[in-house]
């Protein structure tokens, strides 16, 4: 039987790859105030680990779908990280976490911040560090002025 708020998938040749299994982290359980449109920090991301027993249902999953509740907006960068970091730290690409892990009715910005969690995880730096080194590269023109 699955923990609380985690389903596994069969796996006796009904789904369409016979050797794969999945897993449900279904947030909705943590999140239950309808009125907080936002899940944050890394302590809320171990805590919600442990409750919903998430290494245990995970474990040997091919899949992983993350279940996002409707009114929840964003998930920040750090949750994301006490969620799931000793799981993702496994992996050895960006490409490879995207492959196990989806998220469900996401939001843009939740998307881009489970992104920046799984960077920093793997330890490649934010997706932001590349247009951060372009507008360092370049900051030179903004110092230059126009002489009147």
């Amino acid at each position: 039987m699955a923990a609380i708020g985690l389903e596994c998938a069969p796996t006796d040749g009904s789904l369409m790859n016979q050797n794969a299994a999945s897993s449900v982290i279904d947030l909705s359980e943590i999140a239950t105030d309808r009125r907080r449109d936002t899940i944050s920090g890394r302590e809320t991301g171990r805590a919600t680990r442990e409750r919903l027993g998430v290494s245990e249902q995970i474990t040997g999953s091919d899949q992983v779908e993350i279940r996002i509740p409707e009114h929840v907006r964003v998930i920040t960068p750090s949750f994301f990280v006490g969620l799931l970091a000793s799981d993702i730290s496994l992996l050895e690409s960006i490409d490879d976490a995207k492959e196990v892990f989806t998220l469900t009715n996401a939001s843009d910005t939740t998307q881009l911040n489970f992104d920046h969690a799984v960077s920093t995880i793997l330890g490649r730096g934010s997706p932001f560090d590349s247009i951060q080194s372009r507008q360092k590269k370049f900051s030179f023109l903004s110092s230059w002025k126009t002489k009147k």
